[in-house]
């Protein structure tokens, strides 16, 4: 039986799905980020995708380092150290966004 690719999907070299999240509504104060984000992770998780996340206008703010939230509160900047690579993630939060 042939592996057959239903029409407008992409995969990757190992055979994930390539999915691109693009994000632009602020960290906090809704819950856009935060569903993008949980959405990443799950397709990662629980179905090997290959998940890549586009930050701009707002967004940005997901990767600001040193995020304190209350406890029981979600936090995006532990979000994204669970979707992208630890290497990434360090180049990233250690640029000042103020």
């Amino acid at each position: 039986m042939t592996n057959l690719i239903p029409a407008g999907r992409r995969v990757g070299n190992n055979g994930a799905m390539k999915v691109l999240i693009i994000l632009n509504d602020a960290p906090y104060g809704g819950e856009r980020a935060y569903n993008g984000l949980r959405t990443a992770m799950t397709l990662q998780k629980e179905h090997g995708a290959d998940v890549r996340v586009f930050l701009f206008a707002d967004a940005i703010w997901a990767a600001a380092s040193g995020q304190k939230t209350p406890d029981g509160y979600y936090n995006v900047e532990r979000m994204l150290k669970a979707i992208w690579p630890a290497p990434i993630v360090e180049d990233i939060l250690r640029v000042d966004l103020r």
